[in-house]
């Protein structure tokens, strides 16, 4: 007998997506609020399987003028350039339980399915966060300049994130540092940053950091987030346990994560098995827009491929107008 699939069954299709619509923009609103706009979460629809924007190309138009010359001179011509970013095509599930799990759990299937909404939008939203800092990564441990790198120092404690260190990150902007508005690292980075304050007894903080909960970041926002993006645990690749992080300075709307598609999630009941059967799959699409960077890779790249350098290429002339720089250290438990 073959199997029967019901589309008429009771299905909780809108108390599923509340769930997810839920958690997915309480946490979109943390982002963008914690990053100080540096991160964004939007929502906008996009054909095709690139966002393609172009603009012009314009080196310093002003020199010297001599009010007595009379003699030609030569045009300067304008020329565009392209900002391509990439859209990521995922798949949500297919999960399947039987109704009998729902039941044994004392829940109707409206409330389940609104758990389970919840559930599916946080595991979203950690997603989409990681893939955007997993291509910021890339792009800046590319671009010339932008890098702040101190694992090579010789002695242990100079290899770990301080606040020397990030203030020396910021002067990779130069007279522009304050165009960097807000820190992004992971949560090993930021214990080191904290302890490191309290051991040095830096003035008039080490106090504060014990009793009123702050760590001094040179006046802006961190978001902390356990991204892997952000924490190679062997960048040898010789398993010598040498761990480092990637402390990103991001200037506003750095990352750009775009859902660029309309999410499909299908929750369907199949009959003519032991125990009736609910399935669960969903498609969705993320575009990634970095800030003064294309992405000349493939279509529909995954996660490797928008964290491989050489996908990437930097078009913006100066890096002040880019997305920022990048503090490499080490981690204090690897040393």
């Amino acid at each position: 007998m073959a199997t029967s699939t019901k589309s008429d069954v009771v299905i909780y299709n809108e108390e599923y997506f509340s769930g997810i619509i839920e958690v997915v923009e309480q946490w979109a609103d943390d982002v963008n609020t914690q990053s100080n706009g540096a991160v964004n979460y939007v929502t906008e629809s996009l054909k095709g399987d690139f966002e393609k924007r172009s603009f012009w190309d314009l080196n310093t138009g002003v020199t010297d003028r001599d009010p007595t010359d009379v003699t030609d001179v030569t045009p300067t011509g304008l020329s565009q350039s392209e900002l391509i970013s990439p859209k990521m095509n995922m798949r949500i599930g297919p999960f399947q339980a039987t109704l009998d799990q729902f039941r044994k759990l004392g829940e109707t299937p409206e409330t389940m399915s609104f758990v389970l909404g919840q559930q599916m939008g946080a595991e979203i939203a950690v997603e989409w966060l990681n893939r955007g800092l997993t291509a910021a990564t890339a792009c800046l441990s590319k671009a010339a300049g932008t890098q702040s790198d101190i694992t090579g120092e010789t002695a242990d404690a100079d290899k770990v994130i301080s606040s020397k260190a990030l203030n020396r990150t910021l002067g990779l902007m130069g007279d522009r540092r304050n165009r960097v508005v807000a820190w992004v690292m992971h949560s090993s980075a930021f214990t080191d940053l904290t302890e490191g304050q309290i051991v040095d007894k830096l003035q008039g903080n080490s106090d504060v950091i014990m009793y009123g909960g702050i760590t001094a970041s040179l006046g802006l926002p961190v978001l902390v987030t356990d991204s892997p993006a952000l924490y190679d645990v062997d960048p040898a690749g010789d398993s010598s346990n040498a761990s480092e992080a990637y402390i990103l300075g991001l200037t506003e709307d750095a990352v750009r994560m775009i859902e660029s598609e309309d999410r499909a999630i299908e929750l369907d009941t199949t009959l003519g098995k032991a125990n009736i059967l609910r399935i669960l799959q969903g498609e969705m699409a993320l575009t990634v827009r970095m800030k003064g960077f294309s992405y000349n890779g493939s279509a529909s790249p995954n996660l490797a491929a928008i964290g491989t350098s050489s996908n990437w290429d930097s078009v913006f002339t100066d890096i002040k107008s880019g997305p920022g720089v990048m503090l490499k250290c080490r981690t204090a438990g690897s040393l």
